[in-house]
């Protein structure tokens, strides 16, 4: 049985992992005179971590991110997008973290997070298994 890291060195859809925990942070550049915020994602493959980093302006839309060395998914996302993923993390829970590179480059072609089935109604309080 191969790890998710080996498999990350091969192309195509990488397994959903599921989130163990969270951190967020924001930074300001005095010589770029640019900003931006990211929020580093532990999975529960020990090997990989997912930073999804959000910038004011995306210098191509078609770049989302790269996996580097089989072992960091790195995720480029807008500034507009930060509070939605922060939400997520916040009241959710299980979570799940998912990508899937372009052939066999390092480039993402999509990257994803997300719950599990959720109860009809369940209001404000998550009452998720």
């Amino acid at each position: 049985m191969t790890s998710t890291a080996e498999q990350g060195k091969t192309r195509g859809r990488m397994p959903t992992l599921k989130v163990k925990h969270y951190s967020v942070s924001c930074t300001q550049f005095r010589a770029v005179g640019g900003q931006n915020g990211f929020i580093t994602i532990a999975l529960d493959d020990p090997q990989i971590s997912a930073v999804v980093y959000f910038f004011r302006d995306l210098w191509s839309p078609t770049d989302i991110g790269e996996f580097y060395d089989g072992r960091i998914v790195a995720c480029h996302a807008t500034d507009a997008d930060f509070d939605r993923y922060y939400e997520i993390l916040k009241t959710e829970k299980p979570l799940y973290f998912g990508w899937e590179v372009v052939d066999s480059s390092a480039k993402l072609q999509w990257f994803a997070l997300g719950s599990s089935v959720e109860p009809i109604g369940e209001g404000l309080r998550d009452l998720s298994p």
